[in-house]
């Protein structure tokens, strides 16, 4: 459905102070979106790709997040730290942006195990799931074997290197985890809390 003018209306609506139909308009809008997404999730698990398709395309979607989360989320939570609020705010919308990009790109197909309709979806569902956090399994682990690594290289005893493995995998996670969480609470908050996402 072509939505232009709905905007336009909407827009309108809008700079004549109109909240009520501005409203019912934004809310038509989102509705219409939203049906437009599940009909193009009906199709994908109908027409989409197989396992191996969708778990690439899960790999892709979590690699993009992955580096959002180095190049976007990470400097927010940086910068809100340093009292640079805007320049937060910006980066997480730079985040948002690149998701919708990527979900546009390649439409996720499952977003939760209730939208597995029988067991001809259940293969798809788990390659998509595995798929995505597969970067993120990586991420945890390769600092833990480097760290592994380094500590055999530094001749410390078995349990130093079990020791330096546990703590890179650790560090690997958190690098990962505290940024989410950062990103999490603006999204459901609107409130930059840095220090609590470090916790």
């Amino acid at each position: 459905m072509d939505l232009s003018r709905v905007y336009q209306a909407l827009k309108n609506a809008d700079a004549a102070g109109d909240t009520k139909a501005a409203t019912e308009l934004a809310t038509f809008i989102r509705t219409q979106q939203q049906a437009e997404a599940d009909d193009v999730r009906r199709l994908q698990k109908e027409y989409g790709p197989g396992v191996l398709g969708t778990f690439g395309r899960g790999v892709k979607r979590g690699a993009g997040e992955l580096a959002s989360t180095f190049t976007d989320i990470i400097p927010a939570m940086a910068g809100s730290a340093l009292g640079y609020d805007d320049y937060a705010k910006e980066q997480l919308a730079e985040a948002g942006a690149k998701r919708a990009a990527r979900e546009a790109e390649s439409p996720t197909m499952f977003r939760s195990y209730k939208e597995v309709e029988g067991i001809g979806d259940f293969p798809r569902f788990v390659a998509e799931t595995v798929g995505e956090q597969v970067p993120n399994i990586l991420t945890s682990l390769i600092p833990g074997v480097g760290a592994g690594a380094l500590a055999a290289r530094a001749g410390i005893g078995a349990a130093g290197k079990a020791a330096a493995v546990g703590a890179g995998t650790y560090l690997g996670s958190y690098a990962q985890n505290a940024p989410e969480i950062f990103q999490n609470i603006y999204e459901n908050t609107k409130q930059l809390e840095p220090g609590a996402a470090a916790i």
